[in-house]
């Protein structure tokens, strides 16, 4: 038990000795936030090593002097002016598909007459794109849509009478983009991308995935980002016609980004 005692008091001691070697220092920042600067110190600094927090524009440290005074040189070189970053998106969109059906047109009665059978198929192919700018903060994201909506058709019984109505369901996808930069001509890339897809059990259900990734790219390059594909197929039929018509939308994704201001 003495034994145990005398440990804890060592213990207590070291401890005590440690919180009087470190010392509070308050950094006033210029241009970022406390809490932001806080975020990025505290990634490099364990809490064992220093104790790091943010208020307003102030960022409190609480650490050894050597500590502190890299701190203080680090905070130097992150409190600069936040950079705004020009994002150009360039789509190409491909739509391809196929539409084919039979029917019959004519006249049939006990008396005779005449029926003709007609049949069709027409393939189509279609192709455009596009550009857009927007501008975005250092640190800051901003999201790219790649999808669209789709018609269901829903079948319900009311009082007695059955309507047909027609639903969307928002399965646009994209991409969330987050630049910031690393070297002189270097911009990190963190890159959310978000998928919805109908569910292939319940049509009027979204399933929805996401995947992060994370990009170094050159200013001023084009770089694929992804595209969605958007399948559909619908068959209809009746006693004297059949339709089919079945298609693919195709979209790919470039983005380019370029520092403002330089």
């Amino acid at each position: 038990m003495d034994m145990l005692r005398a440990i804890t008091l060592l213990l207590t001691l070291g401890l005590s000795l440690m919180t009087q070697a470190q010392r509070l220092e308050t950094i006033t920042l210029q241009h970022r936030t406390a809490e932001d600067m806080a975020r990025q110190v505290r990634e490099l600094y364990p809490a064992d090593q220093a104790h790091i927090s943010g208020h307003l524009n102030q960022l409190l440290i609480r650490a050894d002097d050597s500590v502190i005074d890299e701190i203080q040189d680090l905070v130097m070189q992150l409190d600069t002016p936040q950079r705004q970053f020009l994002i150009t998106i360039s789509r190409d969109r491909s739509r391809m598909g196929e539409n084919s059906g039979w029917g019959v047109s004519g006249v049939i009665s006990n008396e005779g007459g005449s029926a003709r059978v007609e049949a069709g198929k027409k393939v189509y192919s279609t192709r455009g794109g596009g550009q857009q700018t927007l501008t975005v903060v250092e640190g800051s994201s901003a999201f790219i849509n790649t999808g669209q909506k789709q018609p269901v058709r829903t079948t319900q019984r009311i009082n007695g009478r059955v309507v047909d109505s027609v639903e969307y369901l928002d399965l646009s996808s994209g991409v969330y983009v987050e630049p910031r930069l690393t070297g002189q001509n270097r911009v990190e890339l963190k890159v959310r991308s978000q998928s919805n897809e109908r569910d292939d059990i319940q049509q009027q259900r979204i399933n929805t995935s996401s995947l992060d990734t994370l990009r170094v790219v050159q200013l001023g390059e084009w770089v694929e980002l992804g595209g969605a594909t958007l399948t559909s197929n619908r068959s209809d039929s009746g006693i004297t016609y059949s339709t089919r018509r079945q298609s693919a939308d195709e979209q790919s994704v470039l983005i380019k980004v370029e520092l403002l201001g330089h």
